[in-house]
């Protein structure tokens, strides 16, 4: 809203140029917008609080299922609550699955507490089966984040999907995920499944099928698949990015502005033939990912060289998991939603590095891939507002003519195409066919978690950041005005001494010419 209204005044033929923000000034949303929004000189910013009465607010922040590995139809199910409000405060909590309530339980949850309730093999149905926990408080300020819906699918394989942003055919070991494939399909030792596809072909992928997503020196993708990306990694989803020559920095700075934890600035390389590379010299031994490696027995992660890379900005500084030894990120990660990002500023094939042909690559790969991965089940679901692929869900057999998006009110919709957006309710959709009613699918939809925490932010930082940019300008017009007369003032100087000579010189030949004629 800032940015639109930032633009509006930008073509406007008026000098006073002013904005009032009305907002309840959630801290979460000023953290996010703090590092990308600076104000534009010449407007002046006015924040108007909106107050809102105290109280209890618990929510669900997630819900996840682990079945038991040799009895498929039943799981337990977790239950994460939240008690967002100041006061300690008693809640109940159910699970109801179809038309049946299968449990309740009660807890007391401390303020800015969390308890995780859990309803012990629990029955599930054969094929998808929908529901919804529920969490309910007295006098509870925020109904809308007390319910969270789940549908799930067949139980889980642990795919992931691998967008190639560079393959070659005619020599594989020259393809952009040939040392990716062959590091995570290991016969018979294999934990996941990789699957791959050309950036043209993943709209007939449905990402919440797959454990985690890895895009490969990937140049750009449609605007709905970003979106339908974002939607994936905040609902938990892993992101894994390698960079590359099919990267360009303004097309992914602007693509992934809101998943990527920084921005690429340029190019950095030492020489065509390899005769000088940067090596990786500061790691975070703490992280998850580096932990193993802080062991002097494990491989050495200095041990690969690195001839080129992007290099990255970082929006947060803890964000840089590790180091080349010039200063630039090799590794960072961004926590979005309840998903988490991580970036390699370098490839994973052998065009700029070696690191594919190191002992290093492969504990570096996998443990990646378990900090990342998603944890949840197979379990489809969107958050309001977000797109959803009816492709995806449908096997990539998507027919528009014949299918109708039941939503939570009973409306019957005609979708517009393979991309559903009109999720702007919470609740179960379910596809159906238009002539028979044949159930084809079904997708929950659920309120961004995130937006139960209405912590306020200090709304004079606001009006503090859009005066020190009115100040700036003020000392710079004062810096111009000053160089301006100092500018004057030397002019004039010359001048007086121009006119000094000109005087010395009359008087001169005034002397002469008396002398001359005497």
């Amino acid at each position: 809203a800032l940015l639109a209204a930032e633009a509006a005044l930008f073509e406007s033929p008026f000098e006073a140029k002013e904005i009032y923000l009305i907002s309840d000034f959630q801290k979460r949303a000023w953290d996010e917008l703090r590092p990308q929004w600076r104000p534009q000189p010449g407007v002046r910013l006015h924040v108007l609080p909106v107050t809102r009465p105290e109280g209890p607010n618990v929510a669900v922040v997630d819900l996840r299922v682990a079945r038991d590995e040799h009895r498929t139809r039943r799981g337990d199910v977790l239950v994460r609550i939240r008690n967002l409000g100041d006061t300690r405060t008693r809640a109940g909590v159910s699970l109801h699955m179809g038309r049946r309530r299968l449990g309740k339980r009660n807890v007391l949850l401390e303020p800015s507490g969390e308890e995780v309730v859990r309803f012990n093999h629990v029955r599930v149905p054969a094929g998808a089966a929908a529901g919804y926990a529920e969490v309910s408080a007295k006098n509870d300020l925020l109904l809308a984040d007390n319910r969270t819906y789940f549908v799930l699918g067949a139980k889980p394989k642990s795919q992931l999907l691998a967008v190639d942003g560079e393959p070659n055919p005619g020599d594989a070991t020259r393809d952009e995920l040939f040392f990716v494939e062959r590091a995570v399909n290991l016969p018979k030792l294999a934990r996941y499944h990789l699957v791959s596809t050309a950036p043209s072909g993943i709209d007939r992928f449905d990402f919440n099928d797959y454990r985690a997503v890895l895009l490969a020196n990937v140049k750009s993708l449609s605007r709905p698949t970003i979106r339908r990306l974002q939607a994936y990694v905040r609902s938990g989803g892993g992101l894994i990015l390698s960079l590359g020559d099919q990267v360009n920095a303004a097309i992914f700075n602007r693509l992934f502005r809101d998943l990527a934890p920084g921005q690429i600035t340029e190019p950095r390389f030492k020489t065509p033939q390899r005769q000088n590379a940067d090596i990786i010299s500061e790691v975070d031994y703490h992280h998850p990912i580096f932990r193993l490696f802080a062991d002097p027995g494990q491989s050495d992660p200095s041990s690969a060289q690195f001839y080129q890379y992007l290099q990255m900005t970082p929006f947060k500084p803890d964000a840089v998991l590790a180091s080349f030894d010039d200063g630039g990120a090799a590794v960072l990660e961004r926590q979005v939603g309840a998903g988490k990002v991580v970036v390699f500023t370098s490839t994973l094939d052998t065009e700029w590095t070696d690191l594919p042909v190191k002992a290093f690559f492969l504990p570096l790969l996998y443990r990646t891939l378990e900090y990342v991965v998603k944890e949840t089940e197979n379990q489809k679901i969107a958050l309001v507002g977000e797109p959803v692929s009816l492709s995806g869900l449908t096997g990539g057999r998507f027919e528009q003519k014949e299918m109708r998006v039941i939503t939570p009110a009973g409306d019957a919709l005609t979708p517009d195409g393979p991309l559903f957006e009109r999720t702007d309710q919470p609740g179960i959709f379910e596809v159906r066919r238009a002539g028979s009613h044949k159930l084809v699918a079904r997708f929950a939809v659920n309120v961004d978690p995130q937006e139960s925490d209405l912590t306020r932010a200090d709304e004079r930082a606001l009006e503090m950041a859009s005066d020190s940019v009115e100040e700036e300008q003020v000392q710079a017009a004062s810096l111009v005005s000053g160089q301006a007369d100092g500018r004057q003032e030397k002019r004039q100087k010359l001048w007086r001494l121009v006119l000094f000579a000109v005087i010395l010189l009359l008087i001169g030949e005034t002397w002469l010419a008396n002398r001359t004629y005497r």
